[in-house]
């Protein structure tokens, strides 16, 4: 496909565009859940309640220094106590604060379902005959956004027939088929499951520039919290070896 290697300045400018496009494409919510709406962000939304509390708190304060584990090691990047208990409240402080981000600014779709899995099932079971009304005109205005979405509208006529009844006949021996929709979704199944993940995959790719924002947020959190942690293992394996 490409004429040069990829380790090559020519490879790399060939290859570049279409990996960052690639990125871009699959840079979805629902990959990125678990940084942000994890148990520990999920707790961590209670902490600036208790956060001053715990701060100001010398007995907590020096529970971080970890005497009897690492000995009298200094700390290899030069934190004392404290700082290292603000790095802990400020970094729960913002991975909670990336929770909050989360369940405020997320695709409908996420609202439905956290994962495809979820949402499908979900709403095969209480999705009305006007949802999937919409969604078939989202993919005929705004194309399918899977393959799921390249279903034949003669599939969904017979659905909709299925659903609605028909008229069959001359006007003197019309024969009127009532809709059902309980047997329509029964029968179509295969299409509705089709329709619902293709606008999943359509609704998931949403707001990515909030996504990008809410990511950086619970990346700084995680290292806040990360930096106490490194530094009581360093100190450990100074003592140590």
């Amino acid at each position: 496909m490409y004429a040069y290697p990829w380790w090559t300045k020519q490879g790399l400018l060939l290859r570049l565009p279409h990996r960052v496009q690639s990125f871009i494409y699959n840079f979805v919510w629902p990959d990125y859940v678990g940084l942000f709406d994890g148990w520990l962000a999920r707790c961590a939304v209670a902490v600036p309640l208790l956060g001053y509390a715990i701060l100001y708190n010398d007995t907590v304060a020096g529970y971080f220094e970890f005497t009897k584990l690492a000995g009298s090691s200094p700390s290899p990047f030069g934190l004392s106590p404290v700082v290292k208990l603000k790095l802990t409240y400020f970094g729960l402080v913002i991975l909670g604060a990336s929770n909050v981000f989360y369940h405020l600014f997320r695709p409908h779709v996420m609202k439905l379902g956290r994962d495809e899995f979820e949402y499908v099932s979900r709403l095969l079971e209480h999705a009305t005959l006007g949802f999937y009304i919409q969604i078939h005109e989202r993919i005929r205005y705004h194309g399918h956004a899977s393959v799921h979405g390249k279903y034949y509208d003669d599939e969904y006529d017979a659905f909709m027939r299925d659903c609605l009844g028909d008229r069959t006949g001359d006007r003197e021996h019309a024969l009127i088929r009532a809709g059902d929709w309980t047997s329509a979704k029964a029968r179509h199944e295969g299409l509705l499951r089709s329709m619902l993940i293709d606008n999943y995959s359509y609704g998931k790719r949403q707001r990515q520039g909030l996504l990008a924002a809410n990511v950086a947020m619970a990346l700084i959190g995680f290292a806040l919290i990360a930096v106490p942690g490194l530094d009581l293992f360093v100190r450990v394996v100074l003592t140590l070896f």
